[in-house]
């Protein structure tokens, strides 16, 4: 890649400086202006730093865009590429064109969003409605780190925001202290009932991608922050909701085990709780698992 960008700037550079003056003349600082494009040389004692402008005409103004940059000396070089979003700013490294496997790629992003069918284990489970139980997921923000031709490592944060509709009419209780799936008293019926649990996520992908390739995949542990939760029941002739408890006895932080395929920037993922939801002896010993798709930018 370094080659291709040198001669690339080589090709614009020579012409254009043999014409304009002799190589004993030249500065260590240059400004170069083709057509859309600006090229910047600037050279110290310690690297050459070569930076490439777009201009996009904007009425009588011009507005300029950093597209690329790349510093090459002394055997190293880092280049980077800019395209003017916040959602994707990739950088690639390498220390010297001998050493190919010394290759690094980061790539920062933020923004993207995923939809998922969510379930419980065990008796808790029986009274689950898993058709209608969904998990939304959005991405804060995630950095991944080539380590080699195949291996990625990309730690993310999300928020995570679970919607568990309970069938039948039961709700989740808090009973003097312990969190129990129970039915409704005699003569109410429930119109619906949630479980809603919100966790803060962050998540540890290792991605088997090879360099170059669309698609890829992913196992990861997860360590998941419990941030809000709730039981309400809708009635019938009542718009508003009851509380039926707000803590309910869940764990403050859970492990959990993902496993996926990407594809592009769309995203197939399974999941599954390592620990239980609610703390021992106070609540079901149930675990949570979830299959769904997602899309980043």
């Amino acid at each position: 890649m370094k080659k291709t960008i040198v001669i690339g700037l080589a090709t614009i550079l020579f012409p254009l400086m043999a014409e304009a003056v002799s190589p004993a003349l030249i500065s260590p600082d240059t400004t170069i202006r083709t057509q859309d494009k600006t090229i910047v040389i600037e050279e110290t004692d310690d690297d050459i730093d070569i930076t490439l402008y777009r201009h996009r005409m904007d009425g009588d103004s011009v507005r300029s865009q950093q597209v690329f940059k790349g510093i090459y000396l002394k055997g190293r070089s880092i280049e980077q590429r800019f395209r003017n979003t916040i959602f994707d700013v990739p950088l690639n490294f390498s220390r010297s064109k001998d050493r190919k496997g010394d290759r690094r790629t980061r790539d920062v992003g933020l923004g993207s969003f995923k939809l998922g069918f969510v379930n419980l284990t065990g008796d808790a489970g029986d009274h689950i409605n898993a058709s209608s139980s969904l998990r939304y997921t959005i991405g804060l923000m995630s950095v991944s780190c080539r380590l080699n031709d195949w291996l990625v490592i990309a730690p993310n944060m999300d928020i995570e925001f679970n919607s568990i509709h309970l069938k039948g009419n039961y709700s989740f209780r808090d009973v003097n202290g312990v969190t129990q799936v129970l039915p409704a008293d005699a003569g109410i019926t429930y119109d619906k009932s949630r479980l809603h649990i919100t966790y803060m996520d962050f998540a540890l992908p290792l991605i088997l991608r090879k360099y170059r390739s669309n698609i890829s995949f992913y196992v990861a542990p997860a360590l998941k922050f419990k941030t809000a939760s709730s039981s309400k029941v809708w009635l019938p002739d009542h718009k508003k909701y009851e509380k039926h408890g707000g803590d309910l006895n869940l764990n403050p932080v859970v492990v959990e085990a993902r496993i996926g395929v990407n594809y592009r920037g769309f995203n197939l993922y399974g999941s599954y709780t390592l620990t239980p939801i609610f703390r021992g002896d106070k609540g079901p010993d149930t675990r949570m698992f979830a299959i769904g798709f997602g899309y980043g930018l």
